[in-house]
């Protein structure tokens, strides 16, 4: 996913000033409907391939009567394709019902990550773990099992990453008893061309471990973070890293996180690696304590320098759809994105220098309006998009924006992308022609049940500057 700015031609006195309204209507194209309706939408994602065909999917939920209050239930993914240079999606199909939505890499290949139930056993789910190896056209092949494991306390939380030569990294955790009083992070392997994943290998056999991250790089680098538990709802964010052609590093402690704090991580063209996660507490005396930290092990580096600290925010009790952080690689350089606080929640994005230490932020949501941040992409060459979700007086989402950024400027202003949403929004962008489009699920029509709930997937792209 990628962003991009605003594109401003020096020209008269009398121009520039008319530039402000301008640019208060962003070039969005109207929001078509990408899937079909249904009660509920989660777990959307939306990517391109190398030629900017764009690969969307998402898990469809339907009200389910019957019972005394009625619930929701799974009814399988859905995928939809945009071809390059077409304005609109492709009907709806059925896609495997992922655990690790898919991801792409190479010209036009996709994989992703399902499951194969087994059944629950005292303290987690026993399950297949199984790649679904497709392409950006929505097709994907029958399953390939990598293991069979136990979650501890849920699933196997399996996560996967791909580099454009086809190295394919799945990544979860493996209770190693009846008990779940331990919790591995393990891995497997597959190589370019390869037909199957390698052995399982532990990274981490001590504790109880969950949430792993998995990373690969253009050159063949790896990298697997996680959250260890330590008890009190803490967790202790640790990770391996793998050089090309060497064997893992030892495991090292990042800092502390929570069991709430997600964990995300790249690995840059040239090497260099980068962890951010999230910690918050949320308590009804104290209210909501939140830091967003990035850890980076530079190239060649034998371990990662001790984590920088993005931003701490101590506010009254809220609960947010998402606070992130979310980061994104352009080029050698990358960017982290997370929502922030300043008597208002607000999105902001900073950039890592030539040295891998991130610079002042810059805010991109509007002042004294809350938001949250959505997602964030960039290209090789800088441009780069960041898009988030206005939130209401319950902090509910309401509407969704975006800010752009060309190579070698910075982030523009918000950009109104859909007056309406139910969740909140993912963005793309298109690395043939760096146009990005945003994705949201948005409710349509009354509601006078949640039976008659009808939501759809929706898609804007933003024209050429």
């Amino acid at each position: 996913m990628r962003r991009r700015a605003f594109t401003l031609l020096l020209a008269t006195a009398i121009a520039a000033s008319l530039a402000a309204p301008a640019r208060a209507a962003a070039p969005w194209s109207a929001a078509q409907d990408v899937s079909g309706p249904a009660n509920d939408l989660e777990t959307y994602g939306l990517g391109f391939d190398a030629h900017g065909r764009a690969l969307a999917t998402w898990a469809v939920y339907r009200w389910q009567s019957g019972t005394a209050h009625g619930h929701y239930v799974l009814d399988g993914w859905r995928d939809a394709t945009r071809a390059p240079g077409v304005s609109r999606f492709a009907p709806p199909r059925r896609a495997p019902t992922f655990v690790a939505p898919p991801v792409l890499y190479g010209v036009s290949r996709a994989v992703g990550l399902d499951e194969r139930s087994l059944g629950w056993a005292v303290c987690g789910e026993r399950a297949a773990i199984r790649a679904r190896f497709g392409t950006s056209s929505g097709a994907f092949e029958d399953p390939r099992t990598i293991v069979t494991a136990r979650g501890a306390g849920s699933d196997p939380q399996p996560s996967v990453a791909a580099n454009a030569s086809g190295i394919v990294l799945a990544a979860w955790t493996s209770a190693s008893d009846a008990t779940c009083r331990r919790a591995a992070i393990q891995i497997a392997l597959r190589r370019p061309g390869g037909n199957s994943f390698s052995t399982p290998q532990t990274l981490r056999g001590q504790g109880i471990s969950q949430t792993p991250s998995a990373a690969v790089g253009q050159g063949g680098d790896l990298l697997v973070a996680w959250a260890r538990r330590l008890g009190n709802g803490l967790t202790a964010i640790e990770a391996r890293f793998r050089q090309a052609g060497r064997g893992w590093s030892p495991l090292q402690r990042l800092g502390t996180g929570t069991v709430a704090g997600p964990i995300t991580t790249a690995v840059a063209q040239n090497g260099r690696a980068y962890v951010a996660w999230g910690a918050q507490n949320i308590s009804e005396s104290t209210g909501l304590h939140v830091s967003f930290s990035v850890a980076v092990r530079p190239a060649g580096a034998t371990r990662f320098r001790a984590p920088q600290v993005l931003e701490q925010v101590a506010t009254r009790t809220a609960f947010l759809p998402r606070l992130g952080p979310d980061l994104a690689l352009a080029g050698t350089q990358a960017l982290v994105a997370w929502t922030g606080n300043d008597g208002a929640w607000r999105v902001r994005v900073a950039q890592s220098d030539a040295n891998g230490r991130f610079g002042a932020p810059q805010t991109l949501s509007a002042a004294q309006s809350d938001a949250a941040l959505g997602d964030l992409a960039a290209l090789p060459d800088g441009t780069a998009v960041a898009t988030w979700a206005g939130l209401d007086s319950e902090y509910l989402v309401h509407d969704v924006a975006a800010a752009v950024r060309l190579r070698g400027g910075v982030f523009g202003p918000p950009e109104p992308v859909s007056a309406a949403a139910l969740r909140a929004p993912v963005v793309a962008l298109d690395p043939a022609t760096g146009q990005p489009t945003v994705a949201w699920a948005e409710r349509v029509g009354p509601v006078t049940s949640v039976a008659t709930i009808t939501a759809y997937v929706r898609a804007s792209t933003r024209a050429a500057p």
